[in-house]
């Protein structure tokens, strides 16, 4: 590593690593206009450390001169396209005397009838 007067001091690959990985996490369009470069210049690889000094360096280049705004600005990120959070489970199939059975259950169980508001609580596919 390079010695600087207060001891050693990070490389400039280094110092470009860390100014890609502050672009990204200071805001959206840091992380969107990295992931843009990475994928139409850099084979879709978004890790900086996978990527040499040179093309982290015309990355800020072209930053700085405004060169990827034309195409950053049609540019649409694959993975803002994929699903986010869990998926909906999809309810089962419950037969009219299955729902029949549990409503006999609950009456049984509670003394009450079961409808009005525990009633209106079901899913619609479990109503017959």
């Amino acid at each position: 590593s390079l010695m600087g007067t207060d001891g050693p001091c990070l490389a400039t690959s280094d110092v470009l690593v860390a100014e890609v990985r502050s672009l990204q996490k200071g805001s959206t369009y840091g992380r969107d206009i990295w992931h843009y470069y990475c994928d139409s210049f850099g084979g879709g690889i978004r890790d900086p450390t996978r990527h040499t000094e040179a093309f982290r360096k015309e990355f800020f280049e072209a930053l700085r001169n405004h060169s990827l705004d034309e195409g950053f600005a049609v540019w649409e990120d694959p993975d803002a396209c994929a699903p986010q959070g869990p998926r909906p489970v999809p309810l089962p199939e419950v037969k009219p005397e299955e729902v029949e059975a549990a409503r006999m259950r609950f009456a049984r169980a509670t003394g009450k009838d079961c409808c009005g508001e525990v009633w209106e609580l079901l899913p619609n596919a479990w109503k017959p």
